[in-house]
């Protein structure tokens, strides 16, 4: 049975049973939890000014974009996210730089690809600053003026796009009997035995599964 339009407000495990919005208790065998992840915000000082935007819904793109016009633009994050969010910058912004972590962008590729990334979109009038972070952002009239880096480097912004990975979307689970770890994972092993990784093989006839799936778009 698919359920539409529903949100699941707790889980007691030890019953096996889920609470939805609307008051309604639904038992099961097995819960399988597809939470995907909440985007990861800065956290640094001047992380609430006006112009620092995430990407997660199909809306940002547009606001990002209107904001961005003649501007100085910073992408913090040198994986997908940030070099995307930079290549299709380019077109409308004063100016992009990327700020990235590691020794050449996108690190999961390897350095010698995230290189030749590096290079291409340099000649494309893209600013790579390598091996740095961020310190603070600093503003002005409540929107960021500029990125301040470690080492004191200080780069012009009046508009910043964050695209510095995810977090599990785990947080409300805290109150609802389910063990997380340090890092905010479901633990799923746990004594009730109700949270359970999914495969056929030990799927029974008998179980009742309930899939709770969050769809961001």
């Amino acid at each position: 049975v698919l359920e539409k339009k529903f949100q699941v407000t707790s889980i007691d495990a030890p019953k096996h049973t889920i609470t939805l919005a609307d008051g309604s208790t639904h038992e099961y065998s097995k819960l399988v939890l597809a939470l995907g992840g909440a985007v990861r915000k800065l956290r640094n000082e001047g992380a609430d000014l006006l112009g620092i935007f995430t990407l997660r819904v199909h809306t940002d793109p547009e606001r990002i974009m209107e904001y961005a016009k003649g501007e100085d633009v910073v992408c913090i994050g040198a994986s997908f996210i940030g070099m995307e969010s930079a290549c299709a910058l380019v077109p409308v912004a004063k100016s992009v730089t990327v700020i990235c972590t590691t020794a050449e962008p996108i690190p999961a590729l390897g350095e010698e690809i995230g290189r030749a990334v590096r290079l291409y979109f340099e000649e494309r009038n893209v600013k790579v600053i390598t091996k740095a972070r961020v310190s603070k952002l600093n503003g002005e009239d409540g929107r960021v003026k500029e990125v301040v880096l470690e080492d004191g480097t200080v780069v012009p912004a009046r508009c910043v796009v964050a695209g510095i990975g995810v977090e599990p979307d785990t947080a409300w689970l805290k109150k609802c009997n389910v063990e997380l770890d340090k890092r905010g994972f479901v633990v799923t092993a746990q004594k009730h035995g109700s949270l359970v990784a999914f495969s056929k093989k030990n799927r029974s006839a008998h179980d009742r599964w309930v899939f709770l799936y969050f769809n961001c778009f």
